[in-house]
């Protein structure tokens, strides 16, 4: 097992470049662009909503003493930036590989976690971690079923990667929701054996992958 995760961290230095680079950058600014209105549209629902609720709030209360506590309370009910800011895990399962330069092969650096399959049986699915626009969604030699998705974390461009996946159920473009069903995890491409490769991009991907980041850093254990 171990000369197999060996083998693959090699692929994934050699072939981790996505075929189209470019395609993917022009792609991720029209994604961006879209993320961007959708990000601003939720706020000012947010914000409209928030303030239906301290008008209800101050109606209740108006035959009533005064209180704050409405306030307090609308405050906690309107809490919609947890969608923003909080990322969830993309799929279950252990993870088999983390993030960063690996003890083996020269010492590579591997962009992302590997979450594994582990021996389950049946389908697992693999989900989009918050709120986003989808990038790109195709077949790549190295990654296989590939998914990219543009989030506006806290007004900031976030980009998540999802490999080596069974199939693909969302198509460029498309805006999909937190938890949203992407994929099943697979064994597509250079993988030897069933499971996920993430990767978070901080200010969007690039072809060298310089903005990558350690995953664990934005999803729950």
């Amino acid at each position: 097992m171990t000369q197999l995760q060996q083998k693959e961290e090699e692929l994934h230095t050699d072939l981790g470049e996505l075929e189209n680079a470019e395609e993917i950058l022009k792609a991720q600014e029209a994604a961006l662009k879209q993320e961007l209105e959708a990000y601003e549209e939720r706020k000012r629902q947010e914000e409209e909503e928030r303030k239906r609720q301290e008008e209800a709030a101050a109606a209740a209360t108006s035959s009533s003493q005064p209180s704050s506590q409405p306030s307090r309370s609308n405050q906690t009910h309107a809490a919609p930036e947890v969608t923003d800011s909080g990322f969830m895990r993309p799929a279950t399962g252990r993870i088999t590989s983390g993030y960063g330069y690996r003890s083996f092969n020269g010492g590579n650096f591997h962009h992302g976690i590997d979450i594994g399959k582990n021996g389950r049986t049946g389908d697992v699915p693999i989900v989009a971690v918050a709120d986003g626009t989808v990038v790109d969604s195709y077949y790549s030699n190295s990654y296989g079923n590939v998914v990219l998705i543009a989030h506006v974390v806290n007004g900031d461009l976030v980009t998540t990667l999802y490999a080596h996946m069974e199939n693909r159920e969302v198509s460029k473009g498309q805006s999909v929701s937190k938890g949203q069903q992407l994929g099943l995890m697979g064994n597509t491409g250079q993988s030897f054996g069933a499971h996920l490769h993430f990767e978070v991009h901080e200010g969007g991907w690039n072809g060298n992958k310089s903005n990558s980041v350690d995953p664990m850093r934005y999803i729950p254990n």
